[in-house]
């Protein structure tokens, strides 16, 4: 079966921003009509493109001539490009005729006369949006013009906004009292405040917000703060923060003018119900714009060109009185401690009002924070805002936030925030129900295309993730308060202080790694662009004379991607002890039991842990692990740090903690945002303990390694790539962990089963059955042991009873699996020596079975996300070998057939333009021909060797000279297709493909919202027939008096039910056979037709929720029951067989 995305190699950001050309029409003297064109040697399509698009400084100096035009020629060119500004070669060549002109000569021109309508068409764009943009501004001035010289009618006095909907003479009274605040603490700020802050008055520009993007191998010293995250202080107040401008004195009337309308508008929303929200059976509460934007006409305004609108609205009830919630709320040390997971910085820039009556009652302040997803692959949103608190009534208060952004305009705000905040109303028995808005106005392009759907619904930095977050950190603050702890389990603290302590040092390891994790503009994340993976990104930093963490060179690294895993079970396997070996690297297989354990709230998954690691290793005995699991509705937490056992007994003793070093790594889980709506939606079981029915979860990994002892060394290459092995190696097993917590330890049990499934494929009526034979089975030990006769004898009995019943056996010798052996010695296919395994094991396939098999498929293409150029280098090498053995030795005898087996998608490009028809070229050749060119050629097709230069291996004397042996056969996996969009020449979106690994081709099955062919319920799979034929022509066209079989094709449905009327899987079948039979008459030399599968079974991480059988299998008692499908087959092949014997007759 095939599995996707074997060889490619995942996104990475590349700017490769296209360079117009310096040529245009060229006007020479003053003569409309004298127009020049360039004119020279001949050019390929691929150069012109380059040439195109190549910077101009960068070209070579090579001598221009030039042609002048008749004013004749010019008439007619412009009056042909009316009509076709795209002429083909044909129409060229007679325009030339026609013109008296070069065809090269009539390609420039057209080429030039594109580049200089493209360039009026974009100035005369630029123009209306500089018109508007002058309008807005025109507009916004009126506006300020408006708020400074309003008067109130009745009183003379300055008008607040909003003032209709407030009593006049309590606008009054809390004007006056704002404005006595507004001068004290403007005296104060002067005093204290203000000389420190005024040399970060500057505003911003966009150069701070680029960071590094090299990996700067000196490494960064972050001074010695002990509270310091993976980079920057504790609230991250980097200098790019504090260089946001303190409001001035003629700002301050307009903030608090402000400040009343947003806390109206906020209690509004928070109350209102009819009319202004609706409600929506997966999204929940949806905000009507229209109804929205009649209510509150006024406040900051439009909303901005490409913005889009997010706002939700949730409510709850929490362990927490108003009055420290409040607090929670106005102190920006406790709210970004408590809100740590989505504030990454905050900083006051200034306090206009502290309240009144020793309370937060008409509190004000000036304010700028960073809003974060724990994922470097989610850009951070920045927001320079104003808080204010007002109590209304007595047991009711509400803090609202809005944005000051036109106050301080910035070209580089990409969010705003409209009026947002909560409404707390106290309850009996301190509790409160906190109802939470968020209303954001964003331009959130650049957020990558996995987590797209996870921002759009809101969830990512909506109300539903504020309040579960207060919701979960309210029971842990109630539970490290709690003194009823019972004392019958030995691994509770049960200490006050040992608890208090420990719950301390586990607060500030989650706060550290939260801070680290994101995509903060105080990260410098480097992205390891050769690896051919999920995107691993890395930065670096020194600690020294901190107290708080290890001394030395520190490396992060982080990581981030899907797996079609619900969250919460995620969540349970990584947070158990139990199952931490299958995951940590660094335990060494050895067993981890809990030694101490806190809980944090009423879900059993909230808590905090101390574990020890039972290791062979004798370093391991001093090691213990401190471990924060958390988890609500809207993700889940696992985080980590080892920890000394001597500075843990002074924690558990009720020591400080501060003085604990600290190297915090860990996991961050949210839900993908897809279909089921957020992480609450077909939950199972009561509480927080939710999790999403048929969804998938979005993972992020990070480490933190001291890489060097010494802060002052240099960070050497090694490490990074240890520490990128470790992190890739870490995901991949979390991946391995299958979606339905299956395993492939049985499968269908077809090893014992076979008798009774090949009497299947007889009444079917199919004449071949391909299977795959276990290397891993045959040779355990590969060539360093002896053969497994249990094995052979196995297979010879299977080769038997398939002839027996008149079909013949079609062998491929290895489907992805091999001795664990050669893994441990040298890292199997990554190591040149799998070269002789291979051969070793072809040549005991040969002897054993080659006198009955006489068709032997090598192996289905496939490797390592490592290192994906050095897999498949010697995946190559390796079937080379074993051809030439079996041309050498047995073939003669034997009357057989070799070759080999490709997964095969077909490339279609996104457009009709030359750079994304040469990007679908591309996309073949990193892929599909990739392997064949190399075993037909004897070389790697030109599309890799042009980008990829001298990074891609060379192949020896002895490989030039087995591959003139060529292959007997190509067999074609082929299920589904894609569009192929240039990232070489043109921008690419951030999202899957467009590195150097992959050709710099985006490859993906939506364009313009729509799919390539229908969707099915697996997420690489779309139905796309005439991607069935165009690939067998094109593999005909390319590999000219090669035979084909296609190896592989069906259809799977993401489904765990029985579902015996499988109708799509009839019409797929039906389809892509109409396509199949299509490309033999247009003359394919396809030899043969492999349908997956005729069982369900294992299908690698989907496990068993996705069907591809035509006969269904029972996961309990393996019992096989037909599908529509099955009768459909047989029927099919009885028709084409009886019609060929007809024919033969």
């Amino acid at each position: 079966m095939y599995q996707p995305n074997m060889f490619e190699a995942h996104q990475h950001m590349f700017d490769m921003t296209p360079k117009e050309s310096d040529t245009d029409l060229g006007l020479t003297g003053s003569r409309e009509d004298d127009f020049e064109t360039k004119s020279g040697a001949e050019v390929t399509m691929e150069n012109l493109l380059e040439e195109e698009l190549q910077d101009p400084n960068q070209r070579p100096n090579k001598k221009k001539r030039y042609h002048r035009h008749t004013q004749r020629q010019i008439q007619e060119l412009e009056s042909f490009f009316k009509e076709c500004p795209h002429p083909d070669d044909k129409q060229r060549k007679e325009l030339s005729r026609e013109l008296n002109l070069e065809p090269l000569q009539i390609k420039f021109w057209f080429q030039n006369k594109r580049t200089q309508m493209k360039a009026h068409h974009e100035r005369h764009d630029n123009s209306i949006l500089k018109a508007d943009n002058d309008k807005l501004r025109a507009e916004n001035n009126r506006y300020k013009d408006a708020l400074s010289n309003a008067t109130c009618p009745n009183c003379g006095g300055p008008a607040a906004i909003g003032e209709m909907s407030f009593d006049e003479q309590h606008l009054r009274i809390e004007n006056a009292r704002l404005r006595e605040e507004i001068d004290r603490i403007s005296s104060m700020a002067a005093k204290y405040v203000g000389k420190p802050l005024s040399s970060h008055s500057t505003q911003l520009t966009s150069s701070h917000y680029i960071p590094s993007r090299s990996l700067d191998l000196e490494a960064v010293n972050f001074g010695t703060n002990h509270q310091t995250s993976f980079v920057g202080e504790m609230h991250g107040t980097s200098d790019i923060m504090r260089s946001v401008s303190i409001p001035c004195e003629a700002d301050k009337p307009i903030i608090v003018e402000l400040a009343v309308a947003a806390m109206e508008e906020l209690v509004t929303m928070a109350q209102t119900s009819d009319l202004l929200w609706v409600l929506n059976d997966n999204l929940g509460e949806i905000l009507n714009e229209e109804e929205y934007f009649r209510m509150f006409p006024r406040c900051i305004g439009p909303k901005p060109i490409g913005f889009r609108s997010e706002a939700s609205r949730e409510s709850t009830v929490v362990i927490m009185n108003h009055i420290n919630l409040v607090e929670i709320l106005m102190d920006v040390n406790q709210w970004f401690s408590v809100f740590c997971g989505i504030v990454s910085r905050a900083l006051t820039l200034e306090v206009l009002s502290t309240g009144i009556a020793g309370n937060y009652n008409g509190a004000l302040q000036v304010m700028t924070a960073e809003f974060q997803v724990p994922s470097p692959l989610v850009p951070t949103r920045e927001n320079y805002f104003l808080r204010y608190c007002k109590q209304h009534g007595d047991n009711t208060w509400a803090v609202v936030d809005v944005s000051l952004d036109n106050l301080r305009p910035s070209p580089i705000t990409r969010s705003r925030r409209r009026p947002s905040g909560c409404l707390i109303q106290e309850l009996q028995n301190g509790y409160s129900k906190v109802t939470w808005v968020e209303h954001m106005e964003v331009d959130d392009r650049s957020v990558h295309t996995m987590y797209k759907p996870l921002v759009n619904t809101g969830l990512a930095f909506g109300a539903k993730r504020w309040v579960a977050t207060l919701d979960r950190q309210c029971e842990r603050l109630a539970s490290s308060m709690a003194s009823n702890i019972p004392t019958g389990d030995l691994s509770v603290i049960t200490s006050p202080e040992g608890r208090k302590s420990m719950l301390k040092l586990a607060e500030r390891m989650a706060r550290s790694f939260c801070s680290g994790v994101g995509a903060s503009t105080a990260h410098a994340w480097t992205t390891l662009a050769t690896t051919g993976s999920d995107d691993v990104r890395v930065m670096t930093r020194k600690s020294m004379d901190d107290p708080g963490r290890p001394p030395g060179i520190v490396l992060s690294a982080a990581t981030s991607f899907w797996i079609p895993v619900a969250p919460k079970r995620v969540f349970d396997f990584l947070k158990d002890e139990n199952s931490r070996s299958e995951w940590d690297i660094l335990s060494n297989g050895g067993l981890v039991q809990e030694m101490a354990h806190i809980a944090n709230g009423r879900d059993p998954g909230n808590c905090v842990s101390l574990l020890r690691v039972n290791g062979t290793n004798s370093g391991q005995g001093n090691m213990l692990i401190l471990q924060e699991s958390c988890t609500d509705v809207s993700g889940s937490y696992v985080i980590y740090a080892p920890v000394d056992v001597a500075a843990m007994d002074v924690v558990l003793s009720g020591g400080d903690p501060d003085y604990v070093a600290l190297l915090p790594s860990g996991f961050a889980i949210l839900p993908d945002g897809g279909e089921g709506g957020d992480a609450s939606a077909g939950a199972e079981g009561g509480g927080n303990n939710l999790e999403v029915v048929n969804s998938g979860s979005l993972l992020t990994v990070a480490f933190q390694i001291i890489v060097d002892s010494v802060p002052t060394a240099k960070l050497s290459l090694g490490s990074v790539t240890t520490v990128n092995s470790l992190i890739k190696c870490t995901a991949e097993r979390i991946k391995g962990k299958i979606a339905d917590g299956s395993h492939g330890k049985v499968s269908v049990d077809h090893y014992h089963r076979y008798p009774g499934d090949l009497d299947l494929m007889k009444d079917l009526g199919v004449n071949s059955y391909r299977f795959s034979l276990s290397w891993a089975r045959i040779l355990p030990k590969g060539r360093f042991g002896d053969v497994n006769m249990e094995g052979i004898d196995h297979y010879n009995r299977m080769i038997n009873a398939i002839l027996k019943r008149g079909m013949e056996p079609f062998v491929t010798l290895t489907h992805y699996d091999m001795p664990q052996e050669l893994e441990c010695r040298y890292g199997s296919w990554l190591n040149p020596q799998i070269r002789e395994d291979f051969e070793h094991y072809a040549e005991i396939c040969s002897r054993h079975f080659g006198n009955r098999v006489k068709t032997f498929a090598n192996c289905t293409s496939g490797g390592s996300d490592i290192e994906p150029l050095v897999t498949a280098h010697n995946i190559i090498r390796s079937h080379l070998a074993a051809v030439s053995l079996y041309r050498e030795v047995f073939q003669e005898k034997q009357k057989g057939k070799i070759g080999i087996v490709m997964n095969a998608i077909w490339f279609e490009p996104v457009s009709d333009s030359l750079a994304d028809r040469l990007a679908a070229e591309r996309a073949q050749a990193f892929y599909l021909t990739w392997f064949l060119d190399p075993l037909v050629f004897g070389r790697y097709p030109k599309e890799m060797q042009k980008i990829l230069g001298k990074d891609l291996p060379k192949f020896t004397r002895d490989d030039l000279k087995s591959s003139k042996n060529g292959l007997d056969f190509i067999g074609i996996n082929q299920y589904t297709s894609r569009y192929a969009k240039d990232c070489l020449h043109s921008v690419c979106e951030p999202g899957k493909g467009g590195s150097r690994a992959e050709g710099f081709v985006h490859s993906n099955a939506i364009k313009d919202g729509l799919a390539l062919g229908e969707p099915t319920g697996v997420n690489w799979f779309n139905v796309y027939p005439q991607g069935m034929k165009e690939m067998l022509m094109y593999a005909t066209e390319r590999y000219k008096n090669i035979p084909l079989y296609v190896t592989e094709n069906g259809f799977g449905e993401n489904s765990t039910g029985v579902l015996l009327n499988d109708y799509r899987r009839v019409q797929f079948m039906s389809n892509y056979l109409d396509a199949f039979k299509r490309a033999m008459r247009k003359g394919a030399d396809v030899r043969g037709y492999f349908t997956w599968s005729l069982l369900d079974n294992f299908e690698w991480i989907s496990g068993y929720t996705v069907r591809f059988g035509m006969y269904h299998v029972d996961s309990n008692t393996l019992e096989r029951t037909p599908r529509l499908s099955a009768s459909w087959y047989k029927n099919f092949i009885f028709k084409h067989t009886s019609s060929q014997s007809k024919d033969d007759a």
